[in-house]
């Protein structure tokens, strides 16, 4: 019984209170586009992106985000003192907030839906047993804890480390759990002060990489079967791109110039393409009309506590604290494309960091 609610109480918060209520979607300004661009354009194999894929991928990096705010939390401190039940409930009204800005203007299938909840159920539950277990018999082990740390806790620093920078560009599943485990047993001595920290730790910190390294081995060989290698490039649809774009940066591609004067770019996805745009930022002729065949796009920022948007900006779809101890909050907005470098301008004029542009 227990068990049927904790499954079924996040799908019910998503499917029932979490449609369709959100002010914070974009004013789109649809760009004039010539009938010979747009023809051209739409009749492209990889130009066009679902919009919606913008907004549905933040839950995924979200995770992605926590581990690394975990990793720097445990750089200074023990991992007793995370807050793993926060970061568990935050997927959720994070995911909530893009769902009530997602339901009215998309179409979005069960898959994607039951794809997220899986997400997140897996999430919930990781960081529901480590806070328990952490403010348990980890918070018991480091009473006799020595100082420096531990070999154990230190090995676990490097792993978190590693494995929050792994996901910002390979999946989860793809990390070689099964060697750092090997290296645990194999590298890190036995003998040393703290016995007790030191076998507890090593006890954890093998369950927890053992039991990934099967997960992650049983969801890569069903992955490799189902889903398509991702499109590692996205076009975007621009003008007043200068005709050398080297001195921008070197990965941007000036594919075509169209009668208009509108410019098809080629870009990197992911990391590279959220740098690159930072950097055409900085130009204060370019401008995007659109971007993966879309007009709005999510993008995700850093700031203070404190931190309000500047005037004339988009309104803020969604907020989640930083983990890491450090303060300040992760914030995101829906933006209009053809304004996407001014809001980039005015977030880095206001104190706050550009994170992350969500490219479908």
């Amino acid at each position: 019984m227990a068990l049927t609610v904790f499954l079924a109480t996040p799908a019910i918060y998503i499917s029932v209170g979490c449609r369709g209520a959100s002010d914070a979607g974009s004013t789109v300004i649809e760009p004039m586009i010539d009938p010979e661009t747009r023809a051209k354009i739409d009749g492209m194999p990889n130009y066009r992106f679902p919009e919606v894929r913008s907004y549905l991928a933040f839950p995924e990096w979200y995770i992605a985000y926590t581990a690394q705010d975990y990793a720097n939390y445990i750089a200074r401190n023990y991992p007793s003192g995370f807050s793993f039940f926060r970061s568990a409930g935050e997927f959720w009204t994070s995911y909530c907030a893009i769902n009530q800005l997602v339901t009215p203007h998309y179409q979005v299938n069960f898959g994607t839906h039951l794809m997220i909840y899986l997400f997140g159920i897996g999430h919930t539950t990781e960081y529901a047993i480590k806070g328990l277990y952490e403010n348990t018999v980890g918070r018991l082990s480091e009473v006799f804890a020595p100082t420096p740390p531990t070999s154990e806790d230190l090995f676990a620093r490097k792993f978190a480390q590693d494995y929050g920078q792994w996901l910002n560009t390979v999946p989860w599943y793809e990390f070689a759990f099964a060697g750092r485990l090997s290296d645990l047993w194999e590298t890190v001595p036995f003998s040393g002060p703290g016995q007790v920290r030191k076998s507890e730790r090593r006890f954890w910190l093998s369950a927890e990489l053992a039991l990934k390294a099967v997960c992650g081995w049983l969801i890569g060989g069903g992955s490799e079967s189902v889903y398509q290698p991702a499109q590692p490039e996205i076009y975007a649809l621009m003008h007043g791109l200068p005709i050398d774009t080297a001195p921008i940066d070197r990965r941007i591609e000036l594919v075509e110039t169209f009668r208009d004067g509108s410019q098809l770019v080629k870009f990197p996805r992911y990391q590279p393409f959220t740098e690159i745009v930072q950097k055409l930022s900085a130009t204060n002729n370019a401008a995007f009309l659109e971007i993966g065949g879309n007009s709005n796009i999510l993008i995700s920022l850093t700031a203070p506590d404190d931190w309000k948007p500047p005037d004339e900006m988009p309104p803020v779809l969604f907020d989640t604290l930083n983990l890491s101890g450090a303060g300040g909050k992760r914030v995101g907005i829906s933006v209009p494309v053809n304004v996407l470098l001014d809001v980039i301008r005015k977030i880095a004029a206001s104190g706050a960091r550009m994170e992350h542009i969500y490219d479908y």
